[in-house]
């Protein structure tokens, strides 16, 4: 068997031009030399290696938030009012104020309390799924690269590794938050390391899709 020395596609030993690029066929390989198929496997298994780096990092990122944000889930509901009105007066003068629902109030502050438990807990299950998917396109594309529609889903692998962080920041504003302090950066590091991943598999991905 034998390889083409511009692209590194596998030859029959009877071709005489490479089926993908055109580059005529050599004959024989100077002793001592590397096939030059070693090139695009060892970038497929660099960037199945950040894959799975980048899964690893997911996981320990969103367990970490688990255990930062677990006082949302020990939040106390605030407790049911015993009058039925709630009146402001002033200090000064001893004027009533405002007069506010007391019942309505306690449910709009439960509801609020409520609310951001489920978005926290929503988004954190979003970034689950969207990481587990990514990862198992990216095993996909360890065999599937070289195929024709292998590059079209290395696109599609880099676009789920960049919203895998991003929809779950702009779904809870406390996720958001943590990202405006600057240490929120650390989360998009297996992004980063999946876009990485991608690139190096569009390399290896046929020329024409």
């Amino acid at each position: 068997m034998k390889y083409c020395s511009k692209c590194g596609n596998e030859l029959p030993d009877e071709a005489a031009v490479c089926p993908r690029c055109g580059h005529p066929a050599e004959t024989g390989r100077p002793s001592g030399s590397r096939p030059a198929k070693s090139g695009p496997d060892a970038t497929i298994r660099s960037a199945s290696t950040l894959n799975c780096i980048a899964f690893l990092l997911n996981i320990v990122i969103l367990v970490f938030l688990a255990t930062q944000f677990s006082a949302i889930w020990d939040e106390v509901l605030p407790e049911a009012p015993a009058a039925d009105y709630h009146v402001r007066v002033d200090a000064f003068t001893g004027t009533v104020t405002d007069v506010e629902d007391a019942a309505q109030a306690w449910e709009e502050e439960t509801a609020a309390v409520q609310g951001r438990q489920r978005t926290v807990l929503f988004a954190g299950v979003i970034w689950g799924v969207l990481a587990v998917l990514t990862f198992l396109l990216g095993m996909r594309l360890k065999k599937a690269i070289r195929t024709p529609s292998g590059r079209k889903l290395a696109y599609l692998y880099i676009v789920l590794a960049i919203l895998t962080p991003t929809i779950p920041l702009l779904m809870a504003d406390m996720l958001l938050a943590l990202l405006m302090c600057g240490i929120g950066l650390v989360l998009f590091i297996p992004a980063i390391l999946q876009t990485l991943a991608g690139i190096k598999f569009i390399q290896c991905g046929p020329s024409h899709a």
